[in-house]
């Protein structure tokens, strides 16, 4: 019997255990250039994805998915974000089935927002949906897609930021577009790493207005909750002068006038929809006290909160807390 070489022997070995169904190699799903199970690859990808989408300020990402086999990735989300202090509902899965239901979906988001993408294929699907709908990609709707497809991402623009699984022992691909920037998340015990390959469909950098952005929409969401510019400071990494001169630029308004504009609005949809006493409607509307709310509610509107509410009464007014929940934005 011929000797075997110490490469030809691992070699066969490797072989030998494909074929009995046992060893390493033997998983339902595997990323044939690494050779590594399903729940590490995830793991990395999601640990990236949201790495990515995080240090650019998003605090809402959907993620979008054609059939229930593809919910694995979104659990691998789910708890990756679970290790960190971040609410459950930054996450959002949405499936699409058709271009129609795509369409609805985007109509529903409020921008800035991030999408993770199943796929290359889904996630240009996306990105000419957004072109339809008119909005800006990375802009308004930033698109990530959790495998990768080199070719399919740089097919056209824009072109598709991309999830790729690389070894630890590895060195970094030279052949990785000189635009590209790779961001790493690494799983040490598993020796697995993932690399965002960032394209023009996430690239924050090219977004001018970005924290501008994410300010409005931490405004939106928040403003009910006595917050201030230190609040809004605290989401985003950036300077308040920097700030304050990109949110004028962008809005037209500055920080707290936007954060009064939306109080407003939510008082004045209490005012006509309860019986609640003022007091309750200050607070409720991020307010804080009923003289603050008088005096802030009749420097903008010209009329006391009382003389609104009597001119704009209507019948059978009083309703649950609950039910007066909305969602307002600034124009």
């Amino acid at each position: 019997m011929v000797a075997l070489s110490p490469v030809n022997e691992r070699i066969q070995k490797a072989v030998s255990r494909v074929v009995l169904g046992v060893g390493p190699l033997n998983i339902k799903r595997r990323n044939t250039a690494i050779g590594l199970d399903t729940a590490a690859d995830d793991a990395a990808i999601a640990s990236a994805v949201l790495k990515h989408f995080l240090s650019a300020g998003f605090r809402r990402i959907v993620f979008a998915f054609r059939t229930s086999s593809d919910l694995s990735q979104f659990e691998s989300l789910q708890r990756v974000a679970a290790d960190q202090p971040l609410s459950r509902e930054i996450l959002v899965p949405v499936r699409v089935e058709s271009d129609s239901s795509l369409l609805k979906h985007i109509r529903k988001w409020d921008e800035p927002v991030a999408v993770c993408c199943i796929d290359v294929q889904l996630a240009r699907k996306v990105a000419d949906a957004c072109n339809r709908l008119k909005l800006a990609v990375p802009d308004q709707v930033a698109i990530l897609a959790w495998h990768d497809d080199k070719w399919a991402a740089e097919l056209e623009e824009p072109t598709i930021s991309t999830a790729r699984l690389i070894s630890t022992s590895t060195a970094p691909d030279p052949l990785v577009h000189s635009n590209d920037r790779d961001i790493q998340s690494e799983n040490a015990s598993l020796n697995v790493v993932c690399a965002i390959t960032v394209r023009q469909s996430s690239d924050m950098s090219r977004v001018r207005f970005h924290d501008a952005q994410l300010a409005k929409l931490f405004i939106q969401e928040h403003a009910s909750e006595q917050i201030n510019v230190a609040d809004i400071l605290g989401e985003i990494a950036v300077s308040r002068s920097k700030l304050e001169r990109d949110f004028k630029l962008y809005t037209g308004r500055s920080l707290n006038i936007a954060i009064n504009e939306i109080r407003i609005q939510q008082a004045k949809s209490i005012l006509r929809d309860t019986d609640w006493p003022l007091e309750m409607v200050a607070r409720k509307s991020g307010f804080g006290t009923k003289r603050h709310f008088h005096r802030v509610f009749l420097k903008v509107e010209k009329i006391t909160p009382l003389a609104f509410r009597q001119a704009k009464t209507r019948p059978a007014r009083t309703v649950k807390a609950e039910r007066t929940s909305k969602s307002f934005e600034l124009v």
